[in-house]
């Protein structure tokens, strides 16, 4: 809304309003829900890629530091080692305490 004139002695003021502009989403070409989903992509990418390289740098290393150096949660570093294994990308040889990471794919 915006206000044109304004006389404060008869109180005669002239507004104007804006027209409502109006935006069909589903015809949008980068509709909100495209742009989330291709960040979120992304990102796991990414995050998976840094998972394999910190492997890769320490066969030894545990999921609470892999947590650690990337900035997430032990359970989101548990959903990619669970992804990568389901892929057949890498496996855990030996016991929890003294195992380490071998990557059948490099990639």
């Amino acid at each position: 809304m915006i206000v044109l004139y304004v006389n404060f002695v008869t109180a005669f003021s002239v507004i104007v309003r804006e027209p409502k502009i109006e935006v069909d989403v589903m015809r949008s070409e980068n509709s909100p829900e495209d742009t989330t989903q291709k960040t979120t992509q992304k990102t796991t990418q990414k995050t998976r890629d840094r998972v394999l390289e910190l492997m890769r740098k320490d066969p030894n290393i545990t999921r609470e530091l892999m947590a650690k150096e990337l900035g997430i949660t032990a359970d989101g570093v548990k959903y990619h080692i669970k992804k990568l294994r389901n892929e057949g990308i890498i496996e855990h040889v030996g016991g929890d305490k003294g195992g380490y990471w071998k990557i059948s794919m490099d990639k």
